[in-house]
């Protein structure tokens, strides 16, 4: 037997946060690069689905690095993500300023994701014009109204959604993660890193923080979006 066959008995903390904004920011590329408006548009409306779910993914992991009971945690996992951001920074003296615009986006992009994932039938002012022989079928021009919501600034309509809207909400995320991680809970960059990266723990101890493929997708930069605290997340300083 060699060295290279000996394994040692250890463990995995998982988490998903930098895989998802990863995966965010993939589709927000491939959104902007694709030569099909049809693809761009379903690509950019799972990058913003993707940006939503990295807001309840933060909450756990706060939760988490509480270290609360896990009873308590059972009950406080119920909370909507903001709320449960909002008890464990009091568990640390410290509180989320609704009033800040990062809170808002974050507040109406929750509310964007439960209209997306909780359809219902609206009416949408809308105009047609002449029909036109398309050869197999007619073709008809039609025109819809698109709203905007008031805080993000994207279509309210997820059918709307493109490459400029998952950059947005890219953006508003990164400006919350940024404005929570630094100016509410000062966070140290050991706990930083332990709190969002994915470790490999042996005798019970962390020792090797694994990243995956999102490295390599935050270490390339796009214009206007700033990355860099999630490398700080993965420990790059």
């Amino acid at each position: 037997m060699t060295e290279a066959d000996i394994f040692l008995p250890a463990s995995m903390r998982q988490t998903a946060f930098l895989e998802l904004v990863g995966d965010a920011v993939s589709f927000y590329r491939s959104a902007r690069d694709s030569e099909s408006a049809e693809q761009s548009l379903r690509c950019a409306r799972q990058s913003i689905l993707l940006s939503t779910l990295t807001i309840e993914c933060a909450a756990n992991n706060l939760l988490w690095a509480s270290k609360v009971t896990a009873a308590l945690r059972e009950d406080l996992e119920r909370l909507s993500p903001l709320s449960k951001i909002d008890v464990c920074l009091q568990f640390l003296g410290k509180r989320l300023d609704r009033s800040r615009v990062e809170v808002k986006w974050v507040k109406e992009l929750i509310s964007a994701r439960n209209d997306y994932v909780h359809p219902k039938v609206i009416t949408m002012e809308a105009e047609i014009g002449m029909p036109k022989d398309g050869g197999a079928e007619w073709l008809m021009p039609l025109k819809m109204a698109s709203h905007f919501r008031k805080e993000l600034n994207i279509p309210r309509q997820s059918q709307f959604w493109g490459a400029e809207a998952s950059k947005r909400v890219l953006y508003c995320i990164t400006q919350f993660y940024s404005y929570l991680i630094d100016d509410v809970i000062e966070m140290d960059p050991r706990d930083l890193q332990s709190t969002f990266s994915s470790f490999l723990h042996f005798d019970n101890k962390p020792v090797v923080a694994v990243t995956g493929a999102a490295g390599a997708v935050l270490d390339v930069p796009d214009e206007g979006l700033d990355y860099a605290i999630y490398r700080r997340m993965m420990g790059r300083f």
